[in-house]
């Protein structure tokens, strides 16, 4: 099963990417799986659910939780296989995996050594390897290939899942990534991921797609504005 585990919708301020059109295009794509890891945000798991039924793509209800404890994001932990949404807001990154655990989710670091966004010291995220399962080894929007490189290495390191996702913004960079196991459903698929039998593989986006995800952000603005 080849499943892109990073695909943020347009539920997330900073994304082009329609829910409703989300199976068919993973579909297009090779995919047999989709995690949908909106921004703080659950909103489209459902949406891309039902848009997904009879299309032969199986959907993971996922959140990429911005971590905050004192109202300013340090970090972002993704949960897998989630049933509601999860705040950042005022919790450490131990205590959003405590809030994952509660919902017998799956705790994935994602681009852990990416500089140029928010990310966790090494000696901290040391501190948590323990307490995660997962960590995305290959980001196709890491500027710097050597942060793929190192998280690589720290999954090896502390013994946890190796995952890719395409962290895609817009519909043509949904599958560019995406983790594979020998598994033929969801529930294959979590037990893969538990004991660490999975493989990640891509390439990488193109420069140019850089700058949607402020596009979007503008988009969302202006719409906000329209409405007051």
């Amino acid at each position: 099963m080849k499943a892109d585990l990073h695909i943020h919708t347009n539920h997330s301020p900073d994304s082009w990417v329609p829910p409703e059109k989300l199976p068919l295009i993973a579909k297009r794509k090779g995919l047999q799986g989709v995690a949908v890891t909106d921004h703080s945000r659950f909103s489209a798991c459902a949406e891309v659910e039902k848009a997904a039924r009879g299309s032969g793509i199986l959907v993971i209800k996922g959140e990429e939780i911005g971590v905050k404890p004192q109202g300013k994001r340090v970090c972002e932990i993704i949960g897998l296989f989630l049933d509601e949404e999860i705040s950042g807001m005022n919790r450490t990154p131990l205590e959003v995996i405590d809030e994952i655990r509660k919902q017998d989710g799956i705790v994935v670091l994602p681009h852990p050594f990416d500089s140029f966004r928010d990310v966790l010291p090494p000696e901290q995220l040391a501190r948590l390897a323990r307490k995660v399962d997962a960590v995305e080894v290959f980001n196709p929007r890491v500027i710097d290939p050597r942060h793929n490189e190192e998280a690589k290495k720290f999954a090896k390191k502390h013994g946890l899942a190796e995952t890719a996702g395409s962290d895609s913004h817009t519909t043509w960079e949904v599958g560019r990534a995406w983790t594979e196991a020998d598994a033929g459903d969801l529930e294959g698929f979590r037990k893969a991921l538990l004991s660490r039998r999975t493989s990640a593989h891509g390439s990488y986006s193109p420069a140019l797609t850089r700058i949607f995800p402020k596009l979007a952000q503008l988009r969302s603005k202006v719409k906000k504005r329209l409405r007051l």
